[in-house]
């Protein structure tokens, strides 16, 4: 492992499941996160801007855009979106998923 690395994962909003096996993995080295964060929806109808809350500790000192996340747009397209990382931990997507899938996104951030 990592020297002075701590790991946690997220918790996911009902309708958002973890994509990979890290997908939810927050990898924090001082006060830097690194996560490979991943989540698939699983329903489409309603309002799914919230995709779940980083864990306690990981969370950023102010907003923090995330602007190139992968969203499905089809079975085979996707488009990039904005991700926000709120200071309470919330996990934010702009624009409702119109179809179901997995996005993805790679995180560096500090706390």
């Amino acid at each position: 492992g990592k020297i002075n690395q701590v790991t946690a994962q997220a918790t996911l909003n009902a309708d958002w499941v973890s994509g990979e096996a890290i997908g939810l993995e927050f990898n924090k080295i001082g006060n830097m996160v690194i996560a490979n964060f991943s989540a698939s929806i699983t329903n489409v109808t309603g309002m799914h801007l919230f995709i779940g809350t980083a864990p306690e500790g990981f969370r950023p000192s102010q907003v923090t855009p995330m602007p190139a996340i992968f969203v499905p747009t089809s079975t085979t397209d996707y488009e990039a979106r904005i991700m926000v990382i709120n200071p309470d931990g919330s996990i934010q997507i702009a624009k409702n998923p119109t179809v179901t899938g997995t996005f993805f996104c790679a995180m560096v951030y500090f706390v």
